[in-house]
């Protein structure tokens, strides 16, 4: 029952840091999103010959100077435009088969832009040109950047849940089993609070065992993913910061003072009933 109680333990402790982890990659990146697509904007000019661009382009510069709203903007190079489409469309051509979009990204401020007003003057010195602010993308993004705090959160407590429930019934379990012994302690002249702090200190080091295995082989296994050199590393940009690490080993120490007072309740509640 003992060693059933540490390695239920590591397993559940193992999983409890993978998903603080990834609940906190998961709300970096929704902040991200959030970030990006509240702050900026696009404009995309018409796809026209090089000396028309030019004019195009002086004409919109115009246009954006003079804009409540628009704290500031850039034409975007064609690397950088060909990286942006690379992560919807793969590895996009270095030839002409594929003419690139010309995009000035723009930097919002706080005063209130009127979108409106902003594309008719566009239309009127550059036909064509298509002003983007993802407005149709908020909506979405909201509801999903609150999903995935949800299901983040969510994750975490329900493991720390299912490992106090094991913890609850694993003692009373043994402590039901063990019954005849203890009270063959107690008749041999322990006292009721030696046994308890006995027991109470057993399975607390039981619990402590596995959560510190589990928790060393979760933090092994993040420190170990990929770096930002890797090519095709998942969660290259995500690596913990020192903050991050300090919450995660935080973790297992917070799971082990939950341990103490279940394990303390849980034996004194037994004591209680028996007579």
């Amino acid at each position: 029952m003992g060693w059933l109680l540490t390695i239920t333990s590591t397993v559940l402790m193992f999983l409890i840091v993978v998903a603080v982890f990834l609940s906190s990659v998961a709300l970096q990146v929704s902040n991200r999103w959030s970030v990006q697509l509240v702050n900026t904007a696009v404009v995309q000019l018409p796809l026209v010959s090089d000396g028309e661009a030019e004019r195009l382009l002086n004409a919109v510069d115009i246009v954006l100077s003079r804009t409540p709203g628009v704290e500031g903007y850039a034409l975007l190079d064609d690397a950088t435009v060909r990286a942006d489409l690379a992560e919807w469309l793969g590895e996009v051509p270095q030839d002409d088969l594929l003419p690139l979009p010309r995009l000035i990204q723009l930097r919002l401020g706080p005063a209130p832009l009127d979108t409106v007003a902003l594309q008719s003057q566009l239309d009127a010195v550059a036909p064509g040109a298509i002003f983007d602010d993802y407005n149709e993308w908020r909506g979405p993004l909201s509801g999903s950047v609150l999903a995935i705090r949800i299901l983040a959160f969510g994750s975490v407590a329900l493991l720390v849940f299912a490992l106090a429930v094991l913890i609850w019934l694993t003692i009373r379990s043994a402590l039901s089993a063990n019954g005849k012994v203890i009270e063959i302690v107690s008749q041999l002249g322990a006292n009721e609070r030696f046994i308890r702090r006995g027991l109470t200190k057993r399975y607390l080091g039981l619990v402590a065992l596995g959560a510190l295995i589990g928790s060393a082989v979760a933090m092994i296994g993040i420190y170990l993913l990929p770096t930002p050199a890797d090519d095709g590393a998942l969660l290259s940009d995500f690596t913990p910061t020192l903050a991050e690490w300090a919450a995660i080993t935080a973790v297992p120490l917070a799971i082990i003072l939950l341990a103490y007072s279940i394990i303390r309740q849980t034996i004194g509640e037994v004591f209680s009933k028996t007579p």
